[in-house]
């Protein structure tokens, strides 16, 4: 897989963009750091650049979104370049041109939890460019940690994957960030806002809420638990907008009378967790937080409070746990905790069939060894109603150099 994306290093798309690194890859995508040889004044140093394996007719729509998506423009969004499509070795790709994000949410999150006031300051470029997107017909539909930028010391939201709201979803809802209507629904911008409360209760905690036969939210500081419960109502209609988290924003209004965004130096300044590097480091300007009004807070559907102290874990009935294979050598260069999370797609005989990463972190080395590992899971069957059915299990693998940690989690069913 991996060995099949390095043979396009080097390579030059559309005459003009060179491909210098992989930084990240899939069966059916990669992505890699770009120059562009045309740039004659480098007001762009270096690019991101996504490559697609071509699918039909898939393809076709896919090239479209693109190149109406490089219409969009938001301080808050990361600029989409240019779009095209290419061959090596038989295997025809499209390609997305993307600014290059210094760095994320979900390399910061692995070292240490965001503080309350650096999780409002995230908050509001990502509402902004989320109403901006909203506003013109569309659904970002891939809110999540990794997907929250730092490019030039501000906060953006990626375009790669933005859909036209009613799009269909076509693949089955995988992740805790995807809502519980996307199973067989349609992008809309109320699943980003479910997106959105995921991403805030993991920016809180570390961890995404789990979501079995009832949610299994982690303690988040009571200042966001009114927009929290808003944001994961389960039926679209009730959670809240995004007009309502912008009135429970710090210093914001009660209501914005205006609807075209402003740029806002919403500073992200962070150093990425990797073996051998010291913690990473999230440093946000200071703003002032103070308290919604009361008439904001009735405006919000209320749903009853759910803590860790009242919902049992959703321990996994295993049968076979795999610890990672981890030599001694790499374990002692780590600084601090490396986190890794696997989604794991269990058979109705408890068979692990399929696994996928949700979160690789920083390192390709034990990234790798979470996932061999976790192919050799097994469980006891899911059952409902009686009857067993196929689930899907989150496996977050917690390396440090005193150990391995493995922590599993069910969300689906």
């Amino acid at each position: 897989m991996t060995e099949f994306w390095r043979g396009w290093i080097g390579r030059l798309l559309g005459n003009r963009f060179r491909l210098s690194q992989l930084l990240h890859a899939t069966e059916s995508s990669a992505v890699f750091v770009a120059e562009d040889e045309k740039d004659d004044e480098k007001e762009t140093d270096r690019l991101a650049v996504k490559l697609l394996r071509a699918d039909g007719s898939a393809t076709d729509r896919q090239l479209d979104t693109w190149e109406a998506a490089k219409r969009l423009s938001h301080p808050h969004l990361a600029k989409l370049f240019h779009a095209g499509s290419s061959e090596f070795g038989g295997v025809q790709i499209i390609y997305a041109v993307m600014e290059l994000a210094e760095e994320n949410l979900g390399h910061v999150l692995p070292e240490r939890p965001l503080t309350g006031q650096e999780a409002w300051q995230m908050l509001d470029p990502v509402v902004q460019a989320l109403r901006y997107l909203h506003e013109n017909g569309w659904t970002h539909g891939g809110v999540k940690p990794a997907n929250v930028l730092a490019t030039a010391d501000v906060i953006r939201l990626p375009l790669d994957g933005v859909k036209r709201t009613g799009s269909p979803v076509g693949a089955p809802a995988t992740t805790p960030y995807d809502p519980p209507e996307y199973v067989d629904g349609s992008f809309h911008p109320a699943g980003d806002v479910w997106a959105l409360g995921v991403t805030l209760v993991e920016a809180l905690t570390q961890y995404p809420p789990r979501w079995g036969p009832q949610w299994a939210l982690p303690r988040i500081p009571d200042e966001f638990s009114v927009l929290v419960r808003g944001c994961l109502r389960k039926e679209p209609a009730e959670r809240v907008t995004l007009e309502q988290v912008e009135d429970l924003l710090p210093g914001r209004p009660a209501r914005r009378e205006t609807k075209a965004p402003t740029a806002k130096a919403a500073v992200v300044a962070a150093t990425i967790a990797v073996l051998g590097v010291s913690a990473a480091i999230l440093a946000p300007k200071v703003m002032s937080r103070n308290t919604a009004p009361a008439t904001v807070l009735e405006k919000i559907p209320k749903a009853p409070a759910v803590t860790a102290s009242e919902v049992a874990p959703n321990q996994a009935p295993l049968v076979k746990q795999v610890l990672p294979r981890v030599s001694e050598t790499a374990r002692r260069t780590l600084r601090g905790t490396v986190r890794v999370r696997v989604t794991a797609f269990v058979n109705k005989k408890g068979s692990v069939t399929r696994v996928e990463y949700l979160d690789k972190g920083p390192s390709g080395y034990f990234a790798g060894a979470a996932l061999q590992a976790a192919r050799r899971w097994e469980f006891l069957p899911a059952i409902v109603d009686g009857k067993p059915m196929d689930s899907v299990w989150l496996l977050t693998f917690e390396f440090t150099s005193q150990g391995t940690t493995m922590l599993p989690a069910r969300f689906k069913p």
